[in-house]
């Protein structure tokens, strides 16, 4: 398809159906060698919380988390220096950071 192989052909599934990304997160690190997967948290970490809470201590399985989460040298996206995505929600933040 469009030069993309099947990579567009993705399976239908309810709503209802679909796991959470929380779960997706504890079974990927659990599952993969510790060190070796890099998280890119692009949003409010709301999801890396959970995951947290359900398995303490998970995220330190990862080999880094990398994340949109401050401005630096020049202004933030929401104020002078917050960013949005840990305005929107800086318990998150904090607490993957400290996980």
């Amino acid at each position: 398809m469009g030069g993309l192989g099947d990579m567009l052909q993705v399976e239908f599934m309810p709503f209802e159906e679909a796991r959470s990304s929380d779960d997706i997160i504890v079974e990927v690190l659990s599952r993969e060698p510790e060190g070796t997967v890099t998280i890119l948290a692009l949003g409010p970490m709301a999801n890396l919380q959970a995951a947290e809470a359900k398995s303490p201590g998970i995220l330190r399985r990862a080999k880094e988390v990398a994340c949109m989460a401050g401005a630096f040298e020049v202004p933030g996206n929401i104020t002078a220096a917050a960013e949005f995505n840990v305005l929107h929600n800086p318990g998150s933040y904090n607490d993957v950071m400290h996980a």
